[in-house]
Parts: C-alpha cells; structure tokens; sequence
C-alpha cells in the first residue's frame, strides 16, 4: 500500500507583486524552511535569488518560484494566482504557506477583480437591454439611420470593453515588477488598469444611458 500525497493549494485574486515581496517572501523561505533547492523562473529565465533579476527587467505575468525538500511552488501567471504544494504540509512548512499568502494577499487587486467578475453579467445585461428595445423600436420608426448607427457605436463600445476586460482576466491576472514598491511609477501607472476599465465603463454607461433616455422619449411622443 502506497500514500497518495495530497494537493494543498491556495489561490489569490489578481496580485501585484514588487521586489520587495519577493525579497520579503524569499527570506522567509531561506530562513524558515531552508529548503534543498530554490529557484524563481520567468518564461526566458531561471534565477537562484531575487538579488541576481536585474532591477531594469521588465514588468512580468509569469513568473514561477518554487522549493524542493519541502516542495513547494507559488504560481503567478496570467491567468492565475496560487501557491501549492503535492505534499502534506508539516506544521513549519504550513507557517511558512501561511506567512507567504498573507504576503500576496496584501498585494491583491481586489477592487479590479470583483469589478471584473461582476463587469460580464452586468454589461452583458444592459447591451442585451439595449438590443431588444432597439429592435423593437425599430420595427415602428420611420427613419433607421440613427438608430442603426446607435447600434453599431454599442456594439463596438461593448466589443472594445469586453476584449480589455478578457485581456486583463486572461492575461494580467498576475503582474510582478522587478523593482522596489517605491520607486516604481506614479499612482496613474500603477492602477492602470483600474483606471483604463473605469473610464470605459464611465464611457459606455454614459451613452447606453443617452440611448436609454432616447427609446423612452421616442416611445412617449409616439
């Protein structure tokens, strides 16, 4: 008989990691668990400590760091966030998960994440509103043009937002920079994400609104 190890797994939402974390985490692993091997990869890079990563490198989704004897591995990517380990923790190796998650928890962005996990159903809701009373609108009215062209400046606005919105779920779940916390960019830089979704949403909730006001003012002078 053989013991099937165990999975132990915790995910993040959509952290942003700097060079201090990773210093900060690194000791941590070093001096707690002082594991028999340990490295952080990115995708064209294998590094033995965050010092040898040259502080110019660019920004990156996807860097992996990973222990062995304890074995475990933190998974930043673009589309993912967690860190895990096949082996049933001890209790040092769990103080460890757990100072470690706490770490990467302070870094999430939590406010993108949940406006991006509501944005779908949400904007999704109120093109399909826009699109049903538009065609029934348009089974009455006279002259099409404008209301075709409404429809076209929607279905582009929604096709925009949703593309970005994809982008940033798929692909910037996880960010990780290379430099210190406080020497990386301004404040517009750093959420800029946030900022990008936000304005776009603004935008588009902005005109879906005019069009909104329009069908119902149609509708009353009819």
């Amino acid at each position: 008989m053989k013991k099937i190890n165990q999975l132990f797994s915790k995910k993040f939402k959509m952290p942003r990691l700097f060079r201090d974390d990773l210093i900060a985490m690194e000791e941590i692993i070093k001096d707690e668990l002082k594991p028999r091997e340990y490295k952080l990869e990115t995708k064209e890079y294998e590094y033995e400590n965050v010092e040898l990563i040259p502080k110019d490198t660019k920004d990156t989704t996807a860097l992996t760091i990973r222990t062995y004897l304890p074995n475990i591995t933190i998974y930043l990517s673009g589309s993912n966030a967690e860190i895990r380990t096949y082996d049933k923790p001890d209790l040092a190796t769990l103080g460890v998960i757990t100072k470690i998650s706490n770490m990467i928890e302070k870094r999430e962005r939590l406010v993108l994440f949940w406006f991006i996990r509501i944005f779908d159903h949400v904007i999704t809701s109120l093109f399909l509103f826009v699109i049903i009373n538009g065609l029934i609108l348009y089974g009455s009215i006279r002259s099409k043009t404008e209301l075709s062209i409404i429809a076209i400046i929607v279905i582009f606005l929604y096709s925009l937002i949703t593309g970005y919105n994809y982008h940033i779920r798929f692909y910037r779940f996880s960010v990780v920079s290379f430099v210190p916390r406080n020497e990386k960019q301004n404040f517009i830089q750093k959420h800029r994400d946030q900022i990008i979704l936000s304005t776009m949403f603004t935008t588009f909730g902005a005109i879906l609104g005019g069009i909104v006001t329009y069908i119902f003012s149609y509708l009353q002078n009819k």
